[in-house]
């Protein structure tokens, strides 16, 4: 039985940052599946609740499934703590999927902004592929870079590191048709990952980070023109 599994991106925490493809992949869902990060980090499953509340049709039944997100150890060896970590979610992810998706059923995992980049979603999704027959979709968010550069974050020159890394920024691609696939290369982007998780804890745990970049583009904007004017 081929299982079929949404990756829907729910954008920066903003309920109003959810797009339109999000909006119907969430009506077309029967079963979430949340990571349970603990006491901590409850917020994030309730958000995802309240997400769910506000675009599913009422008359539409759905159900939560809450995974208790396995620990990462605290060890020296950063690369082997994280790959036995993602062992670990593999195989709650794919017992989950078994046994909680019935005939017939879609699943959905709800990722914050870009599900291509956000908690290697689709990394542990792909290896779970290979021990269920597991179809799944991936439906992009609008990430917290992006609506923070919109309202006017910029990359000081300082940030050599960032800047280089940018433009070697590349996606996989389908073998069979070239195109571009909703999943980064996964090298080379330790400051991009920086960037992004920065962006989204500030995002979340500062109130008026983004009218407080506005003003700085605002700002920007005013010295620009007055400076313009001066040489007039």
């Amino acid at each position: 039985m081929t299982r079929r599994i949404h990756i829907i991106g729910i954008g920066a925490g903003d309920p109003d940052y959810v797009t339109a493809q999000a909006v119907s992949a969430l009506n077309d869902t029967d079963v979430f599946f949340v990571v349970d990060k603990g006491e901590a980090k409850s917020a994030l499953v309730a958000w995802r609740r309240e997400i769910c509340a506000r675009f599913i049709d009422p008359a539409r039944s759905y159900r939560f499934v809450e995974l208790p997100d396995p620990p990462r150890a605290g060890t020296a060896d950063y690369r082997a703590a994280v790959t036995d970590w993602h062992t670990a979610r593999t195989q709650l992810w794919s017992e989950a999927i078994a046994n909680e998706l019935g005939p017939g059923e879609v699943g959905a995992f709800l990722a914050w902004g870009d599900p291509s980049l956000y908690d290697s979603t689709l990394r542990i999704l792909e290896v779970v592929g290979r021990h269920l027959d597991v179809d799944y979709d991936v439906i992009p968010g609008i990430t917290a870079v992006e609506r923070s550069i919109q309202a006017g974050m910029t990359v000081d020159p300082g940030c050599a590191g960032l800047l280089a890394e940018i433009p070697d920024y590349t996606w996989k691609r389908e073998r069979s048709t070239g195109a571009e696939k909703e999943e980064p290369v996964d090298v080379g982007d330790d400051a991009c990952d920086a960037l992004r998780y920065g962006v989204m804890g500030l995002d979340r745990g500062t109130p008026g980070l983004l009218a407080h970049y506005r003003a700085q583009a605002a700002a920007r904007a005013a010295a620009a023109a007055a400076a313009k004017g001066a040489s007039a």
